[in-house]
């Protein structure tokens, strides 16, 4: 674990946002939160929470003001077998 924070998640399709994002159509949530000075969020990391774990596939500083990070996300879905 590298950090524990509160996030607004939005699942898919869940509102208008979504339309416009069609070249992230991997994605299947949308988190929302603090930026965490000195620790930079990439692709190569997983966002675990009570629905599951998500794959980050690209990380957005909100306005360029260093003070909220938009991550799309998609579900990790466990393979059987």
């Amino acid at each position: 674990i590298v950090a524990s924070v509160r996030a607004y998640k939005e699942d898919r399709f869940a509102s208008e946002i979504w339309a416009n994002r069609a070249i992230f159509s991997e994605a299947t949530a949308l988190f929302r939160f603090r930026r965490i000075p000195n620790l930079e969020v990439t692709t190569e990391m997983l966002i675990a929470c009570k629905d599951g774990r998500y794959e980050i596939t690209s990380v957005r500083d909100i306005r360029n003001r260093k003070m909220y990070l938009e991550v799309l996300a998609k579900k990790v879905v466990a393979s059987s077998g």
